[in-house]
């Protein structure tokens, strides 16, 4: 769909009346007065002035929009996108669509929300999801905020069983084995080992079990 100050009134005429200088000259001035109008009227709207509106002014527009899962702990460019979403977000909060737009609007990663019965492994619980996410909780107060904002978008009957955090590993990796023979009480003797491996560019996944606590417990997950 074309924005009205993209529109040309050309795209508006009969084929037959495309062809006549005249024609095509009353278009060319409809525009260039819409153009003016739409120039004039664009501050009127505040949709419009939202990317160029001060972070107070935002906050101020997320508090008249009630938008309960809004946090103002935020960045501005998530805070003005969560703002400028807000109202689909609305109208499909509690759904698997909502919470990831939320999460990845918040955390700028590739989060991913998996239902219970679409559980790679052993099906879930019904009702029951997992959360994949490159976001890590460095406090405990970041990992309550987490669980405030998605408390607020998820549904109530929903229930979330661990959240996965993607994390990249960079170290050095060292193998390698020994070999030893040796002659002892007139018998020959050969002993044989390896080393330690460590691992190395290598992405790990761990889960934090994130309760309102705020506890968090990381493990691999093989």
């Amino acid at each position: 769909m074309a924005r009205y100050d993209e529109m040309q009134s050309r795209w508006l005429l009969p084929v037959i009346m495309r062809a006549e200088a005249f024609n095509d000259g009353v278009a060319d001035v409809v525009d260039a007065f819409g153009a003016d109008v739409s120039e004039m009227t664009r501050d009127y709207s505040v949709w419009n002035a939202i990317d160029r509106m001060s972070e107070a002014q935002i906050d101020a527009l997320a508090d008249e929009l009630n938008i309960l899962w809004y946090d103002k702990l935020a960045p501005l460019a998530s805070k003005r996108g969560v703002v400028k979403n807000c109202k689909h977000i609305q109208a499909k909060l509690g759904t698997k669509w909502a919470l990831e737009e939320i999460l990845n609007l918040y955390y700028s990663g590739d989060t991913v929300v998996t239902e219970w019965f679409d559980y790679p492994r052993v099906r879930g619980d019904p009702n029951h999801f997992t959360i994949e996410t490159e976001y890590t909780a460095r406090t405990d107060a970041e990992t309550r905020r987490f669980m405030t904002i998605l408390n607020k978008v998820k549904r109530k009957s929903a229930i979330l069983d661990k959240v996965y955090a993607v994390i990249s590993s960079n170290a050095t990796v060292e193998a390698g084995a020994w070999l030893h023979s040796f002659r002892e009480d007139d018998a020959d003797v050969t002993d044989a080992g390896t080393y330690a491996v460590i691992i190395s560019n290598t992405e790990w996944r761990g889960h934090a079990y994130l309760q309102d606590s705020g506890e968090r417990r990381y493990e691999v997950r093989s």
